[in-house]
């Protein structure tokens, strides 16, 4: 079928600037961010900078080994513009939502996985006095007896006075949830939303199976 149709390795390929020779030693990622700019070379509402890389490479990469459903490059290249257009205010809204939890409290996720935070406790403890120990195991006597040192087994009489001090750092997060947790709640709503807009450009290929 590639004979007839495009298929969007093709597209990134020779949109790279990458020699054949080179290609052979490029891995897909590296290719597709040499592509990128060159197929979606048209401006769209993209909510930053950083987002709009990351979708323009989701989308080729979601969509690697399929091919085109339209009849030229340029053609596909217009829908692609269309599309974005059309989804960009919804998407916008998503992952304004996810920029602000992100800020009030993932980031600090983020810090606390990498180990960024150090907490540190101090503790000093002082004490004083004295301490008796006294026993008895015979039958001699009444408790008065063992209060007054009267037929006593065993007899210690300990002083303790002076004071300790623990200081120790911790690295980490203090909460509920474990670093996995936290891990997959800081990337799983961003993977989704990428996922979905790659979803949004699926008629614009071929269903070859």
């Amino acid at each position: 079928m590639s004979k007839y149709t495009t298929e969007v390795r093709w597209i990134c390929e020779s949109k790279s600037g990458f020699t054949e020779e080179e290609l052979k030693t490029k891995t897909v990622d590296q290719i597709i961010a040499a592509a990128r700019t060159q197929i979606f070379n048209f401006s769209w509402d993209s909510y930053n900078d950083t987002w709009k890389e990351a979708i323009e490479k989701f989308i080729l990469k979601y969509y690697y080994t399929r091919e085109i459903g339209l009849e030229t490059v340029g053609l596909w290249q217009l829908k692609l513009s269309v599309r974005l257009d059309e989804i960009a205010d919804k998407y916008n809204t998503i992952i304004q939502m996810i920029e602000d939890t992100r800020d009030e409290d993932q980031k600090l996720h983020y810090d606390q996985l990498l180990g960024n935070i150090d907490v540190e406790s101090y503790a000093k403890v002082e004490s004083s006095g004295e301490s008796k120990d006294k026993y008895s195991d015979t039958p001699q006597g009444s408790l008065a007896n063992v209060e007054n040192d009267t037929y006593l087994t065993d007899y210690r009489d300990i002083e303790n006075e002076g004071e300790s001090e623990t200081t120790a750092t911790e690295k980490g997060y203090r909460g509920t949830k474990t670093k996995a947790e936290l891990l997959t709640d800081s990337n799983l709503d961003a993977l989704d939303v990428l996922n979905r807009i790659a979803l949004e450009f699926d008629d614009l290929f071929f269903k070859l199976w």
